[in-house]
């Protein structure tokens, strides 16, 4: 896949696992979390070299790890006080679905140009999502953490 191509599907990547993020299930996550903290695990992703990185050389089982990585991150921080409860939804589809990410999905989705994390969701979980995207959004970008 041409280099323009990848920086394409990473970015989507990127920034689905920043907002979105082995099974797990959030519904034991903190529901108390700072926000400087809950954004920082958040938006992680945007940051994440670590992840570029791995997609350009390929190294799928460690891109995989790296999703692992931040389900696990999410989960351990949670959520602030106050969120929605269809965006605490969200969140927990998230944490799930950025655990469940395999080395081989990794791989088929940068292959066909699509988001590891967010293609596979569908309908009330979809919508749950959107709405912690959201909140990611709306949440983050005012706190300048």
């Amino acid at each position: 896949m041409p280099r323009c191509s990848r920086v394409a599907v990473l970015s989507s990547a990127v920034l689905s696992s920043a907002v979105l993020l082995a099974g797990l299930t959030a519904c034991g996550a903190p529901s108390d979390a700072p926000k400087k903290d809950f954004c920082k695990a958040a938006t992680a992703g945007n940051d994440s070299g670590a992840l570029y990185d791995a997609i350009e050389a390929e190294d799928w089982k460690k891109a995989e790890g790296i999703y692992h990585d931040q389900a696990d991150d999410l989960d351990e921080v949670g959520t602030p006080d106050g969120i929605s409860d269809k965006a605490r939804e969200g969140f927990e589809v998230n944490v799930k679905a950025l655990g469940d990410v395999s080395a081989d999905e990794v791989e088929k989705a940068v292959a066909d140009g699509k988001d590891v994390v967010r293609d596979d969701v569908e309908g009330d979980d979809l919508e749950k999502l959107e709405a912690f995207q959201k909140y990611v959004i709306a949440t983050c970008a005012s706190t300048n953490e």
